[in-house]
């Protein structure tokens, strides 16, 4: 792997977010702003490139610098409250607060800069973000382009399945030796075995997992997509700078197929990603940029344009031989997957039990209280909503939780969740900043025992709980609440 750049660091190094009030903009911020302005000089072309009608150069899109700031670009409206405009740059404001919010009929791509990545990357993350809001833009009823996954599924779909996973990783193993094959012939052959193993896989699958699959590839399989085929075009003339990190995007893209059932730090959908994306790199080298009306107009998902285009009929236009070969393929994959999924739930275990074995206190949030017994999910991270393999799932990143009228549970902060008992649980780190009122007023919470309270707020850097109506107290060593609306 090429050594990423650090553009963004060296101009970020020592620098504090100030007040906004007659500040001048930070150089971070600046530099991301000059960044942008390549798609927005370029974008039109660009955006021809990836997909009929897109426009990245006139989607607003906020840029946040974690804990620093945010610039907010191609906006032409009032000044949103919070910003100042950004002096030079047309259509550009930025802010230091920590929250902001937006009209909800507009649509905008966010997206969070790492300030060590280098230009490309930014950007490539950019126009993901950007061909997202275009997607929703164009959504139709009753057509699937523009629409989202089921994402609730992360918690449910067969991540433990050894047969499952045997499979997927010969047919990813397929997908990435069709992408890399030097003829069309071979192209073809490879695509059709590809769409052979897949048609196999899916058909033992609950049809809504498998409908999961080819939804996730179409949303956030495209907006990859929109990234790699992106800075290749942004990166036109651009040198070998830019030659080099173009190659080194797509390479780590498409090398993700050759290790499905190792890459596990996310949830299984970030697979649609690689799947979705390479499957949309082929179907340019076999139909050009027809395919693209062609999907959205036929209302295809793309395993099933790349089944048109592939000429793929069925498993039995590769021959009698192809059960034998895939059965054969199969023992010898099976222990690789083996191992994997034991890896996976041995890892998953450590990383939920580490987040509540870590120093401070903790909390224990029940659900009996609201109605169903269950919260909802008001606001998730379906990339960092990880199965642990014992009944439990682990909000690794966030979870914002619902319960009834006026009960809400924001995590910003990793935590388990019991999908038995509805019960999340969550460590306070630094104990001195909690703070629990009811009422307005400090509670003193008993060491034994429970009590019912009213107007309940638990706040934390990064944790906050709000409920009319609450029983709390001790249990076990923790904190136990359980929130009624």
């Amino acid at each position: 792997m090429l050594r990423r750049s650090s553009y963004l660091a060296m101009l970020a190094a020592g620098w504090a977010a100030a007040p906004l009030a007659g500040q001048a903009a930070p150089d971070t911020v600046r530099a991301i702003a000059r960044l942008h302005a390549r798609i927005g000089t370029t974008g039109s072309t660009v955006g021809r490139a990836i997909w009929p009608g897109f426009h990245p150069e006139s989607i607003p899109t906020l840029y946040v610098i974690p804990g620093h700031a945010k610039l907010l670009v191609t906006w032409h409206d009032a000044t949103p409250p919070g910003f100042a405009s950004l002096p030079g740059v047309a259509g550009a404001f930025w802010t230091d607060t920590q929250s902001v919010s937006f009209p909800s009929n507009r649509f905008i791509a966010f997206l969070s800069v790492d300030s060590t990545a280098a230009i490309a990357d930014v950007l490539g993350l950019a126009l993901h973000e950007e061909f997202h809001s275009f997607e929703r833009m164009s959504r139709r009823d009753g057509r699937r382009f523009g629409t989202w996954e089921n994402a609730l599924l992360v918690a449910d779909y067969p991540v433990f399945d050894v047969e499952n996973e045997t499979l997927w990783a010969i047919e990813a193993r397929l997908l990435r030796r069709a992408y890399r094959a030097r003829t069309l012939a071979e192209t073809r052959a490879l695509t059709r075995r590809f769409l052979a193993v897949r048609g196999t896989r899916q058909s033992r699958l609950d049809s809504s997992f498998a409908n999961f699959e080819r939804m996730g590839e179409l949303n956030e399989g495209l907006a990859q997509y929109a990234l790699l085929r992106g800075v290749s075009e942004l990166g036109r003339n651009g040198g070998a700078p830019w030659d080099s990190a173009v190659h080194r995007i797509v390479e780590d893209e498409t090398a993700l197929l050759d290790s499905l059932l190792t890459r596990t730090r996310n949830s299984v959908r970030r697979r649609f990603y690689a799947t979705g994306s390479t499957m949309s790199l082929l179907l340019d080298r076999l139909a050009g940029p027809s395919w693209k009306p062609a999907l959205v107009a036929r209302d295809r998902t793309l395993q099933d344009e790349l089944a048109r285009v592939g000429g793929y009929r069925g498993a039995a236009m590769l021959g009698s031989a192809w059960p034998d070969s895939l059965h054969l393929l199969q023992q010898a994959t099976r222990p690789e997957a083996e191992r994997a999924v034991a890896s996976l739930r041995a890892r998953r275990l450590a990383q939920a039990d580490s987040v509540m074995r870590q120093p401070g206190a903790r909390l224990v949030i029940e659900a009996s209280g609201v109605p169903g017994g269950r919260f909802f999910y008001c606001g998730f991270d379906p990339q960092n909503l990880l199965q642990v393999g014992d009944g439990r799932m682990l909000h690794a990143r966030f979870v914002v939780l619902c319960g009834g009228d006026s009960v809400s549970v924001s995590f910003e902060q990793p935590a388990t969740e019991d999908r038995r008992t509805g019960e999340y649980q969550t460590v306070i780190a630094d104990t001195a900043s909690l703070v629990i009122t009811a009422g307005g007023a400090p509670l003193a919470v008993p060491d034994t025992g429970a009590v019912e309270v009213t107007a309940l707020q638990v706040e934390a850097p990064r944790f906050t709980l709000r409920a009319p109506h609450a029983r709390i107290g001790r249990r076990g060593g923790a904190l136990s609440i359980a929130p009624r609306p």
